[in-house]
């Protein structure tokens, strides 16, 4: 399952490497086992469900590669790169692992992946490229060098609940006309105090202070949130378009009241769109099989809506892609039965099993356009893809810096602490400041 993470950098020595280590590797096995097979473990975030699903992906290599045996060994989430940091400071790297796009700078820098190129450039039967979608490929491309192989890949969307739509008497959005003010009087129709208590109990929607979830809104303005080469900060992320588009984000808690507060939401309890608190959210391909396993009467392919993000007007819609793909670490035991191993997993039949969970677009296009017409959601992500263009700072190495500095700037305005406009100057001067940007 395709997600926004981030990434620390660690000096990752003695007792820490080892604590790291151990936690994440566990029993390491050389390689040599198996009855005589290459033994190669691949890692990545699974969910249970889709480890479920690369689990058969994985029996199916196994049973046509006699002599490779490759194990999944998931991470826990939330340390995943910092884990897989210490394991190649250790020398204990698995043989196949997943990134995230924001993540490939600083690990092909550091010399922790091998460029894929040379495996295919002597491939008798190399990976078809021209099958994957352009950009999800250029994204893990670094000059002639390709760190990984797309597996999936998302834009935003507006998720809804059509249930609590009907139920106040809202009318579904549609996107010829979904304008920043359609949205913003959406979420205003959506707002109910429904016990008279002198506060809204249902909400029109909820702000993420993640940068990922309102950088689109600054490309729709007009602005960015840094300098093409990720370098200049000062003067994009505080600039005026950058403002414009903060101020109507923001001001949709601090002005219209139709976002709970994070303290709110604290009272409120739960989770707020399943349980009909909340009338719409900002979030990936990823949410469809999280919302869809909730088991709750309120959700299933008929009661949840999706249209794409809103924009100030037409000729101005943009969008963000996030992409995953399979990378082989430069200190792979075994690099040639990875290779192999790779391929598989970014192939038609691995990806057409990924695909019927619905959790991302498929990085093949053959198999994600197969999709198109297999549920109501599809449609919606593949056609936001006119739209999508790749986060400026994911090239540079600083990207968890920048986007903690963001996010806690944001967090910052939305509780009153401090005024937009100081709050991000502030942050983009400590961000240019940094020594490692």
């Amino acid at each position: 399952m395709l997600r926004a993470r981030h990434i620390t950098w660690l000096a990752l020595t003695g007792p820490l490497v080892a604590l790291a280590v151990s936690a994440f590797v566990g029993a390491v096995d050389d390689g040599s086992g198996q009855e005589g097979r290459v033994v190669l473990r691949v890692v990545n975030w699974a969910s249970q469900v889709e480890a479920d699903w690369e689990n058969l992906n994985l029996a199916e290599f196994n049973a046509e590669h006699p002599g490779i045996h490759a194990i999944l060994d998931p991470l826990p989430h939330g340390a995943y790169n910092d884990k897989i940091i210490a394991a190649h400071a250790a020398g204990k790297m698995p043989d196949l692992l997943l990134l995230d796009h924001s993540v490939i700078t600083p690990f092909a820098g550091h010399g922790m992946l091998h460029d894929l190129m040379t495996f295919q450039s002597r491939d008798p039967e190399p990976i078809l490229l021209d099958d994957f979608y352009d950009l999800p490929l250029e994204m893990f491309r670094r000059d002639s060098r390709l760190y990984a192989i797309p597996k999936d890949f998302t834009p935003l969307v507006v998720y809804y609940n059509k249930r609590m739509f009907k139920e106040l008497g809202v009318r579904e959005p549609s996107i010829d006309n979904w304008t920043w003010e359609e949205f913003r009087q959406t979420a205003i129709r959506l707002t109910r105090d429904m016990n008279g208590d002198g506060r809204p109990d249902r909400y029109g929607l909820i702000l993420d202070p993640s940068p990922v979830f309102w950088m689109p809104f600054v490309w729709q303005a007009g602005g960015a949130v840094c300098s093409p080469d990720g370098k200049r900060v000062l003067g994009f992320l505080n600039g005026d378009a950058a403002m414009k588009a903060l101020r109507f984000y923001t001001n949709l808690q601090l002005k219209d009241g139709v976002a709970p507060s994070a303290v709110r939401q604290e009272v409120l309890g739960g989770d707020l769109f399943q349980t009909g608190k909340i009338g719409m959210m900002i979030s990936g391909h990823w949410m469809i099989p999280l919302l869809l396993a909730a088991k709750s009467p309120n959700f299933n392919l008929d009661t949840i809506g999706i249209i794409g993000l809103p924009y100030p007007e037409p000729k101005k819609r943009a969008n963000i892609i996030l992409a995953a793909g399979w990378a082989i670490p430069a200190r792979s035991k075994h690099p040639e039965e990875s290779w192999q191993l790779l391929k598989w997993m970014v192939g038609r039949r691995a990806m057409q099993r990924r695909a019927k969970g619905m959790v991302a677009i498929m990085g093949r296009r053959s198999v994600a356009e197969r999709m198109r017409d297999n549920n109501a959601f599809e449609p919606v992500f593949l056609d936001e893809l006119q739209t999508i263009r790749v986060p400026e700072v994911i090239y540079g190495e600083r990207w968890s810096f920048f986007e903690r500095s963001c996010r806690q700037a944001l967090e910052a305005v939305l509780i009153g602490a401090v005024e937009l406009e100081p709050a991000f100057r502030r942050a983009a001067r400590r961000i240019e400041e940094d020594a490692a940007w």
